[in-house]
């Protein structure tokens, strides 16, 4: 789905499974996106798909800030 996601918008993007994702995400320069806490807290960039998604499919969701 994503490959295919990628081609319809013109995305430059790749895909791929591996053995052990965290280490290749925590290891890389690009913006990143996940929720894992481990994650984020070792990469240079990332973006918070999450909260995009549930903003533009869940128009009416309660958002609790606990960044305090």
């Amino acid at each position: 789905m994503l490959r295919e996601a990628g081609e319809q918008y013109g995305w430059r993007w790749h895909a791929e499974v591996v053995p052990d994702p965290d280490s290749v995400l925590i290891s890389t320069d690009q913006i990143v996106a996940s929720a894992d806490s481990r994650i984020l807290d070792n990469v240079q960039h990332w973006f918070n798909l999450a909260k995009v998604a549930i903003n533009t499919r869940v128009g009416d969701a309660w958002i609790v800030d606990l960044s305090c």
